[in-house]
């Protein structure tokens, strides 16, 4: 357990020192009329939690022996943070990053089905798999990158969803799931530092590589079935619902979807008056007093599932068109 303490001040440190580099190369996100700040901040921030992360989960699997996939699920999330400090430091091209997630995320799903803890499909079930596994972990790649636009708003995520998803794995003694407690320590660390008024931020390098690593995460548990595809719905629908609803609103205004943008929910609560504090704690209490006990509910009554769903969802949806998600027009 003392991994946990010393993740948590690694990342304090380490984003300390991250942020003086930032300053010295000039690696400043600059405000416009896309942000959500009004202050020159460095970013980048996202380097000291894969570093901390990355120690601590080694140390985790090497002391443990844990299986190989665990070590190729980092490797392949490494790439994605190595592309996302790239993309911090000189502007890649949207196509280079997503070559190198569906690389990644390919990768690591061949990976998962290959070990004999996977389950056994027919051809045509390994390829639908397969493929909606890719399309689940790039998707979540991005997302909370699209997410990642308000201080302390995707750190809160993070640590929330970690936090929650390792109370519902039964055999939480287990190497893996005290990966996602290493992930919300990692996280935390760097909190400190994003919180309002954020001293620096995420930047691709922490946003892409904890989305990446979450879902390739969660994929793991639901192979080895400890979570079902409901509860890991359930507990991302902050993210999946908004991020997916402002994209789809989008593209039926027929807007450009690589366009930079402040149309999500939150950005829209930020622009109507709320702080980015405050906002980040709403986030904070629908995960953990409306979300979290619809994922329970869902467990113990499955038959059930797709009504959960529907009501983790839903709230976001209705509240997403009220305010005009996805529309430029702001309306309060």
């Amino acid at each position: 357990m003392i991994l946990l303490p010393l993740t948590f001040a690694l990342s304090a440190i380490l984003t300390f020192f991250v942020r003086r580099y930032s300053i010295s190369k000039k690696i400043i996100d600059i405000p416009n009329e896309r942000s959500s700040h009004s202050v020159p901040t460095p970013r980048g921030g996202g380097l000291a939690i894969f570093l901390a992360l990355t120690f601590a989960t080694t140390t985790k699997l090497v002391l443990s022996e844990a299986g190989f996939q665990l070590f190729l699920l980092l490797f392949f999330s490494s790439s994605i943070a190595l592309i996302g400090w790239l993309d911090d430091k000189m502007n890649l091209s949207a196509k280079t990053r997503l070559c190198v997630q569906v690389f990644s995320a390919s990768s690591v799903t061949a990976s998962f089905l290959y070990f004999e803890n996977s389950p056994q499909y027919t051809f045509l079930l390994l390829g639908i798999f397969s493929l909606l596994t890719v399309l689940f972990i790039v998707w979540m790649t991005n997302l909370y990158n699209f997410m990642d636009g308000v201080d302390g708003f995707a750190s809160v995520q993070v640590i929330s969803v970690s936090i929650l998803t390792y109370l519902f794995i039964p055999n939480s003694i287990e190497t893996y799931p005290f990966i996602f407690l290493l992930v919300g320590a990692s996280t935390a660390g760097f909190l400190i530092w994003n919180w309002q008024p954020a001293k620096i931020f995420m930047g691709d390098v922490g946003s892409a590589f904890l989305g990446f690593f979450l879902a390739g995460l969660s994929v793991y548990s639901f192979l080895q079935s400890d979570l079902s595809i409901f509860v890991i719905l359930i507990l991302h629908a902050s993210f999946i619902g908004d991020a997916t609803q402002t994209l789809l609103t989008r593209a039926f205004y027929r807007q450009k979807l690589h366009q930079a943008h402040k149309t999500h929910l939150y950005q829209k609560l930020v622009q109507s008056g709320h702080s980015h504090q405050r906002t980040s704690l709403y986030l904070l209490a629908y995960n953990t007093i409306w979300l979290f006990p619809i994922a329970l509910a869902q467990s113990h009554f499955p038959s059930f599932s797709l009504f959960f769903l529907a009501a983790a969802y839903l709230p976001l949806s209705l509240y997403g068109l009220i305010v005009g998600s996805g529309r430029d027009a702001l309306k309060v």
